[in-house]
């Protein structure tokens, strides 16, 4: 039972500040096997199951290309209040639900629908298909397509979904080091001409209410830079450096989609390496200090031992001083049930090795050393991408999954299944790198509920477990239907039918980057690193204009998508500085509320135009443009009287 007594706090006055939770104070707060209870995962199965079968038919009607932490995030919260509703008013609950045990839940339901995601069932897995191969004359022999069966389907998933969760954990004061560094928002966006204005959409007012400053201000700096100087510059190479573009062609590697993911990537990469070598000395001295006061290491002289004692008490009044009070009791109970760092490394070397073993006996085009190589990167890529995650909850994993199309495709080669074996590759990058960023975001999610880590961490693996199972189950039963994959039915796959396209050209070697594509994602990488080496520097010491430098990852999304929702951003960091020059204490309390409304209404807005997308509506409630109106009044005319 971890109990948090009140008392004094240094450093802060109750009179003066505003609390989210500052009647947590003095409650008891359950031990994470009391959060686990049975009512959890029954909840949870009820809702996840619900959400499966929503997800499943949009990603298979829709070919989704938003991270599906959009709509799984507001959905499932929502559902989950709505039931714990229902049945605490009709009295089956003797206690009431507790927040840790909602939490629990999100993360068991989040594990269990986002399979629909990690599985990639309209994507990668049904581009292996003969049904997907046939549409194509080459790579149509048995070497590069498989038959789709529940049963292989069920166990590859249990091969490559746990992997994710056993990246990303990393130890202690590092777990809270990385949490307390990420703000966790909502971002996403679609591929429109390169221009500013303002839309006014509530995805990216809620982005600049919710984020600091410094982030909105790289967000539009990369707008500019991107949008202003280095696309314009590129597509006036079109036709010398990459071939010219149709509406066919504009996913393939060796156009300007390639600079697109390359350069992103690299922007992602060196500042995600950057915190991860930040992290790890983080975590190196966090195990030192253990052994050091268990007697393994003992100081040379007392004076060094004094000197780090002294260090620790800086440390924690510095920590004190610089954090809010919901913070500072946020983290003292989130440090008491870290996860132990030899769960996740054993963890992680178990189901890679098993899984390195296994996969090969059900798709033999792939050899275990190309799973090794992909797993050896994966702990790398997948905090970098997480690292994204927690910052605008945009995941990156569905383009490094393009890349290892790409990568392993002509690696493999055609003639030994490298169309295959490419979608192979690139559906376990997905699937293991969205495991893990959704797990990051949970652990967010129990910070700041007072959720102990181990009991999200479980609710999360059962979760999937849960999802591995009925995931392949709801998609065979749209899969048995009619014109399933026909480009002109409901479910045409489009996701697919790319992503075998791109398999076919990677495994005839024919797909390769533009001129001068790794030149520039290598320039800005190094960029990237610099900059975050230079931030780095100026918080050490203090330096004024630290604020002022910009964050790479705010700097890349502009890049890939557009800017034309920069001036949105900054307009929602505009009203929040309005509002706390006006009125400070409410604006901090009240800002992640608004924030959080105008998500949840983008989103469900999103799945309702989503739903309605292919329904007819009757003429006395069709909208017309200017000229389809004009030309329909002039059919009128035409007609006899």
């Amino acid at each position: 039972m971890a109990t948090n007594k009140g008392g004094e706090r240094p450093g802060l006055n109750t009179d003066d500040e505003l609390s989210v939770d500052h009647g947590s104070e003095g409650i008891d707060i359950h031990g994470w096997k009391e959060q686990l209870t049975l009512r959890v995962f029954i909840i949870g199965f009820i809702v996840g199951s619900f959400l499966t079968i929503i997800l499943m038919k949009l990603s298979l009607s829709f070919s989704f290309t938003v991270p599906f932490n959009l709509q799984i995030a507001p959905l499932s919260l929502i559902l989950l209040q709505t039931l714990i509703t229902a049945l605490d008013s009709s009295g089956l609950f003797k206690n009431p639900t507790t927040r840790q045990e909602i939490t629990a839940m999100q993360g068991c339901v989040v594990g269990f629908a986002s399979i629909v995601y990690y599985g990639s069932f309209a994507d990668y897995l049904f581009a292996m298909s003969e049904l997907m191969a046939k549409e194509f004359k080459t790579g149509r022999d048995e070497n590069n397509w498989t038959t789709l069966k529940p049963g292989w389907i069920i166990i590859y998933l249990f091969l490559v979904c746990f992997i994710g969760l056993f990246t990303i954990i990393p130890a202690a004061k590092a777990t809270t080091l990385l949490i307390t560094s990420i703000s966790s928002t909502l971002l996403a966006g679609s591929r429109t001409e390169g221009k500013f204005y303002s839309s006014l959409t509530p995805t990216f007012l809620a982005f600049g209410l919710i984020c600091p400053h410094s982030l909105v201000f790289s967000f539009f700096i990369g707008a500019i830079i991107s949008w202003g100087i280095f696309w314009p510059f590129i597509n006036s190479k079109e036709g010398i450096w990459y071939p010219k573009e149709t509406s066919t062609n504009q996913s393939v590697i060796d156009g300007s989609y390639g600079y697109r993911v390359s350069l992103t990537s690299a922007l992602f990469l060196g500042e995600g390496i950057f915190q991860l070598i930040l992290l790890a000395l983080h975590t190196f001295n966090d195990m030192y200090l253990k052994k050091k006061l268990k007697r393994f290491i003992v100081p040379l002289r007392e004076e060094e031992q004094h000197q780090q004692q002294q260090q620790d008490i800086d440390y924690s009044q510095i920590l004190t001083a610089t954090t809010s009070y919901d913070d500072q009791l946020r983290t003292k109970l989130f440090l008491k049930d870290q996860i132990p760092t030899p769960i996740s490394i054993g963890g992680f070397l178990l189901t890679a090795t098993i899984s390195a073993v296994t996969i090969p006996f059900i798709f033999p085009q792939i050899e275990p050393r190309h799973i090794a190589t992909a797993y050896i990167a994966a702990p790398i890529i997948n905090f970098c991408n997480a690292y994204t995650v927690g910052i605008f909850d945009f995941s990156f994993a569905p383009r490094y999954g393009k890349l290892a199309i790409f990568v392993f495709g002509s690696w493999i080669g055609l003639s030994h299944g490298g169309v295959l074996g490419g979608l192979i590759a690139s559906n376990i990058i997905v699937a293991v790198m969205s495991s893990a960023s959704s797990l990051i975001q949970n652990f967010k999610l129990a910070y700041m509920t007072f959720t102990s880590p181990r009991s999200l961490f479980i609710g999360q693996v059962i979760g999937t477990a849960m999802g591995c199972v009925i995931a392949p189950i709801v998609f065979f039963y749209f899969y048995n239907l009619p014109n399933f994959g026909d480009g002109n039915s409901e479910y045409g796959m489009g996701n697919a039918r790319l992503s075998r396209a791109l398999a076919v050209l990677a495994a005839h070697k024919l797909d390769r980057f533009p001129t001068h594509c790794l030149t520039l994602a290598g320039i800005s990488f190094m960029v990237s690193l610099s900059l975050n080496m230079v931030k780095e520097m100026a918080r050490l010491m203090n330096w004024r204009f630290y604020a002022y430098i910009p964050s790479p990852v705010a700097m890349a999304i502009p890049f890939f998508f557009n800017a034309a929702n920069s001036l949105d951003v900054c307009l929602g960091s505009l009203v929040v500085y309005v509002w706390k020059w006006r009125h400070e204490k409410s604006a901090n309390l009240y800002t992640p509320t608004v924030a959080t409304g105008l998500f949840m209404g983008e989103a469900f807005w999103f799945i309702c135009v989503t739903l309605l997308s292919n329904t007819t509506p009757p003429m006395c409630v069709r909208f017309f443009s200017r000229d389809d109106y004009m030309s329909f009044q002039e059919n009128l005319n035409s007609l006899p009287s």
